[in-house]
């Protein structure tokens, strides 16, 4: 199985308005409210307390409102269509296309992936988009046996080689080519250790129950991100989750024996 991550450049702000208003009349969103919302914009540069005068803004959607990433997903929403032989996923810009095949038929893979990633390109020069190939990974999921043949596939986007790496993030998540997640264990360990650190500095100084409180919120949080996911690690992996619980224990609870 093969996943690719394609990542676009400055994606919020490269949206065409223009052709954003067009997509919007397509789904029956012609009111004024939209239309004036989104047009008639204009941007101006302040640096060391002096202005740029105004310019017309013919790109881009409002960052940081709630419009915004609906906006975009409705910009976007036919990504999925110009791609023929896998499955998609979209969340607002991260897009991920995940193709499956035998062992045995690694050739046939590897047409199908060239020719639906050709279809992606001309989709994003459509849309007036730019697609950052520098930022665009493969990751593949294979067991130990083809692995290592597999790991020689590459794929080329915009005369960029697009070569595989062994782990990348996705929503937060750290996935590996094995599906381990000692990777994703390894990276949640260091921040959460890091912030018991910080709450160890200043235990002394707060109510128990609001550092409980505290605790919870900047370590726990942290811990049961997504866990319905990673916790099949092994054993090893998951020790290191403990040994954070652990942790976070002795300093919030001090006034116990953990």
């Amino acid at each position: 199985m093969l996943l690719v991550s394609i990542d676009l450049k400055k994606a919020f702000d490269s949206v065409n308005t223009e052709k954003l208003l067009q997509k919007l009349k397509l789904y029956g969103i012609s009111d004024i409210g939209v239309c004036s919302y989104l047009s008639d914009r204009k941007q101006f540069v302040f640096f060391k307390n002096n202005n740029s005068s105004l310019q017309p803004s013919y790109r881009g959607v409002p960052q940081g409102s709630i419009l915004g990433p609906i906006l975009f997903s409705l910009f976007i929403n036919d990504f999925s269509n110009c791609v023929l032989n896998d499955f998609t996923e979209l969340f607002a810009d991260d897009s991920k296309f995940i193709f499956w095949g035998r062992s045995d038929e690694i050739n046939q893979l590897k047409c199908k992936v060239k020719s639906d990633m050709n279809r992606v390109v001309d989709w994003v020069h459509r849309k007036d988009l730019d697609l950052n190939a520098n930022k665009t990974k493969l990751l593949i999921f294979s067991n130990f046996h083809h692995l290592y043949d597999l790991q020689q596939f590459s794929i080329t986007l915009n005369n960029i080689v697009i070569s595989t790496v062994q782990n990348f993030k996705c929503l937060g998540l750290v996935i590996d080519n094995k599906l381990r997640w000692d990777a994703h264990i390894n990276q949640m360990a260091r921040i959460c250790f890091l912030k018991i650190k910080y709450l160890y500095t200043i235990r002394d100084y707060l109510p128990k129950h609001f550092l409980i409180l505290v605790g919870q919120a900047l370590v726990l949080s942290i811990v049961s991100y997504m866990c319905s996911v990673w916790d099949c690690a092994a054993k090893k992996h998951l020790k290191v989750v403990e040994k954070i619980i652990r942790s976070l224990a002795r300093v919030v609870l001090f006034f116990l024996k953990v």
